[in-house]
């Protein structure tokens, strides 16, 4: 479904001369469904097959249990691609199509121009881009907050974004040409509509439909603040969507005019100097409607500092059994978290989790931060499974700890919220499938029901 995400995925084995075809047949295999149009194959028996099968492969056994690094690189699994290994009498050379010279060309489109409404699905990565530009030429918006399907039969999903046409500071043929110019910069469709009265599920005018607001964004950094983390929210919101982005320093924090601004980022590090009347300026901010996304240690810090709900999870100090001196090096770096992929199960009706195709997702975890589940049963809208290790290593005691936890829970305070990731949903700027959790908690955290964060 997400053609954008798919082609940065596939320039990437082309950048490192993957022989990558197209599937030539449909094919039904492990449970899924490649279709001709938008599957591709890539055979073993070429030169970069050592490369291949880094890219392609899990690793979970490992010979020893200390890393430098992160512990697995699946690549399928950081962009949330649906992939299968085709084992032996599986593949045949039958299936290979024309060779990929190039990635595919995307070019978006806009239906006939409409007296109603336009619609955009959430389900390619560029539409965030294509919901930031709408914003940002003042037309008002909607989401959809459930599934419908309109008079001609078409299907959306929650997070369906709605442009009407009457009550909008522009004209009629503004509102199209505006559109027409975002569909072409962000190869991003949208689909005209002639009335609000759909076949099935909510109606384009009922409640379900809420208004959205133009993100503005601020991000923490400084001393003491993971410039690494930094860099990839800048990356990722300034290059790849194109929402500006003021980044403040923690030592200015207490100088700048927060009403400036509806979203704050948080990302790992250490906020030990936001004190005293930095911290009342900041918890008044977001009781008076500000949405805070703290990432790791940001959200850590939300937790100490009572801004955030949530319970964490602890594994209880050893201190019955003797163990060797020589051994703890050992022991003590085998309980480091240095880098591993996870499975985690999605709420597809929940606001974060918007415009995912199905309910599975690889998290990618390389710290000790475990969330209990929320007590609010409507507040778990990505959760680790029974079983989660899907590539690297972790430590017994760890994967006990972090087995059904949650990755990610919103507090309620006053009128705003404050939304906390346990991990990384950016991680080194090539992590494409959590992205949208992320950009999802910017644009639509603050119409989270506060009855799912209390």
């Amino acid at each position: 479904d997400d053609f954008s995400k798919t082609n940065r995925f596939l320039d990437i084995l082309l950048r490192h001369q993957i022989n990558t075809y197209r599937l030539a047949e449909g094919l039904s295999y492990d449970d899924h469904n490649y279709s001709t149009n938008s599957s591709y194959i890539v055979p073993l028996e070429q030169e970069q097959f050592r490369l291949i099968k880094a890219i392609f492969e899990k690793s979970t056994s490992f010979t020893d249990s200390l890393f430098y690094d992160v512990s697995a690189w699946t690549f399928p699994l950081a962009f949330n691609i649906e992939y299968s290994a085709l084992e032996g009498k599986s593949f045949k050379n039958d299936l290979l199509g024309d060779k990929l010279i190039e990635i595919p060309e995307l070019t978006g489109k806009v239906g006939t121009q409409s007296s109603y409404a336009y619609l955009m699905k959430l389900d390619d990565y560029n539409s965030y881009k294509a919901l930031y530009m709408i914003l940002k030429n003042n037309l008002k918006v909607k989401v959809a907050l459930k599934a419908f399907s309109t008079s001609e039969g078409f299907e959306y999903d929650p997070g369906t974004i709605l442009i009407p046409v009457k009550n909008q500071s522009k004209t009629e043929d503004e509102v199209y040409d505006i559109l027409k110019e975002i569909s072409t910069k962000s190869n991003t469709d949208f689909s005209n509509v002639s009335t609000g009265f759909n076949q099935a599920g909510i109606d384009l005018g009922s409640p379900n439909m809420v208004n959205m607001e133009k993100p503005k964004v601020m991000m923490l950094v400084g001393n003491g603040v993971s410039s690494y983390e930094a860099g990839e929210v800048w990356h990722l919101l300034d290059k790849r969507f194109w929402i500006p982005l003021s980044m403040v320093d923690i030592d200015r924090f207490n100088r700048i005019n927060l009403a400036r601004y509806n979203t704050i980022i948080m990302v790992n590090g250490n906020y030990s100097g936001i004190t005293g009347s930095s911290r009342e300026k900041l918890e008044k901010w977001i009781r008076d409607g500000g949405n805070i996304i703290g990432i790791k240690g940001g959200s850590k810090w939300l937790i100490d500092q009572k801004l955030a709900n949530i319970k964490l999870k602890k594994t209880s100090r050893d201190t019955a059994s003797i163990k060797n001196y020589g051994d703890m090096y050992q022991h003590i770096g085998a309980q480091n978290i240095g880098g591993s992929i996870f499975e985690a199960t999605l709420d597809l009706s929940h606001p974060l989790c918007f415009g995912y195709p199905d309910n599975d997702v690889s998290l990618f975890k390389n710290n000790k931060l475990f969330f209990d589940k929320s007590n609010n049963p409507y507040n778990n809208p990505v959760l680790y499974t029974e079983d989660p290790l899907q590539s690297g290593y972790i430590s017994k005691e760890n994967y006990e700890l972090v087995k059904n936890t949650s990755g990610l829970i919103v507090s309620s305070n006053g009128r705003g919220k404050t939304i906390c990731f346990s991990d990384n949903p950016n991680f080194r700027a090539f992590w494409y499938g959590t992205n949208r959790l992320f950009l999802n908690a910017i644009f639509f955290g603050d119409i989270i029901s506060s009855s799912s964060t209390r």
